[in-house]
């Protein structure tokens, strides 16, 4: 029997109250995807780009203020971190020369507001890391869709559904079967077993894509791309959820129901992007600098 709430009535049973939390989860996103997808198939890689950098702006302002920046050090932090991951898109030879005058500015901002001195340090730190983490690393999500072999964004499918695969892998495993605790510390809800169920559901989603959207790929392209790439996907899931019991916060925003902030909604993809886009940028065409 439920036991009674404060003002006497029974309180929703547990599973009733997962059902619950798995509704709205579900409800909040679902009218993103159709949109999504037609973004991603739509030969104009501008609209790939523009979502990405929305995402980007929002991931930023997320970060900087979950990092506890003030105003000046966050719209600073927002707009360097769009600078980097423009320059990556559009003018990649700039980015290089571009990346000691992004490290001076920030150092500059923050003594110019020093404040404490004390907290100096750790402000530099988060304002660069805020930068390179969501602004550069995320924009490799945008570039796959230049990548050739499909004109319909296959490789992006291939980055989102590796992720979204190894998730709910991960998630199914360690539900049935989850005893060992993968990173306690940092996230105590996941298990070794369950990151093991996310691996192998990821190469379901390199199978897919081979026999589906991304005939290009080999037998040996499905494993080698979508292992390493889910392995990374769940360590940035892991990394964000250390960064957030570092600052004391729960969610990094509260942008979707159930969902928290974009950052948690893009943190594997995040680590799992770059890697697909250099495979293929290296093994499938060639590329040597």
């Amino acid at each position: 029997m439920s036991e009674p709430t404060a003002a006497g009535a029974p309180a929703p049973p547990a599973t009733d109250k997962k059902r619950g939390d798995f509704a709205t989860r579900l409800l909040s996103v679902i009218w993103i995807i159709p949109i999504l997808v037609f973004v991603i198939w739509w030969k104009d890689e501008r609209g790939v780009f523009a979502v990405v950098s929305i995402a980007a702006a929002i991931g930023l302002h997320e970060f900087f203020t979950m990092t506890k920046a003030d105003e000046v050090e966050k719209w600073l932090g927002v707009a360097l971190g769009l600078t980097v991951s423009s320059l990556l898109y559009w003018r990649p030879t700039w980015l290089l020369p571009a990346i000691p005058g992004v490290f001076m500015v920030a150092f500059i901002a923050v003594m110019l507001r020093a404040g404490d001195l004390k907290t100096t340090a750790t402000r530099t730190a988060f304002q660069i890391m805020g930068i390179f983490y969501v602004g550069f690393l995320f924009m490799h999500l945008a570039l796959a869709k230049k990548l050739p072999g499909t004109e319909h964004g296959g490789w992006i499918f291939l980055i989102l559904t590796v992720n979204w695969f190894a998730d709910t892998g991960a998630y199914i495993t360690g539900r049935a079967i989850g005893k060992h605790k993968l990173y306690p510390a940092g996230s105590p809800g996941k298990s070794v077993e369950g990151a093991i169920g996310g691996l192998v559901a990821s190469v379901g989603a390199g199978v897919l894509a081979k026999l589906w959207y991304l005939p290009i790929l080999t037998w040996v392209d499905v494993l080698a791309i979508t292992i390493p790439a889910s392995a990374l996907g769940q360590a940035g899931d892991l990394c964000e959820s250390m960064l957030k019991r570092a600052v004391g916060v729960k969610d990094s925003g509260k942008l979707l129901a159930g969902h928290g902030g974009i950052l948690d909604r893009v943190d594997a993809v995040t680590f799992g992007a770059p890697y697909i886009f250099w495979y293929a940028m290296i093994v499938k065409f060639g590329w040597r600098g």
